[in-house]
């Protein structure tokens, strides 16, 4: 297998712009899945529809409104479930505003009940 050493911008865009419209199809709500290091999952965040913006070939997610924890726990992975269901994306980071993980957060650590937000997230 050949690795791609980089592609024009046109590309990236087409790509992330496939992402978003891949992610969003669907009759139900796309979300974010949080994990803990346990694979217990500790909370579902509901998506926009359409799910973010692109530029540059990346997709950037719109922030969210806040999402009841369904255990106590903290978030180690991040997976994306598309509008239709099924899970698309896994293995993103999970960190603090302005870290650079794939998926940012409101709060590091979740109490059952209690709420958590996304505050950013970029796939490229």
């Amino acid at each position: 297998m050949s690795e791609i050493a980089s592609i024009d911008a046109g590309l990236a865009d087409a790509r992330a712009e496939a992402t978003r419209a891949y992610i969003d199809t669907g009759a139900g709500q796309a979300a974010v899945l949080l994990y803990d290091a346990s694979d217990v999952l500790v909370a579902s965040i509901p998506l926009a529809n359409p799910c973010g913006s692109v530029s540059g070939g990346v997709l950037t997610l719109a922030e969210s409104g806040d999402a009841l924890a369904l255990v106590d726990g903290t978030p180690a992975a991040a997976a994306i479930a598309s509008a239709n269901g099924s899970v698309c994306i896994y293995g993103l980071t999970v960190g603090a505003p302005g870290s650079g993980a794939g998926v940012e957060l409101s709060t590091a650590t979740l109490f059952a009940g209690g709420t958590v937000r996304l505050t950013g997230g970029t796939l490229s």
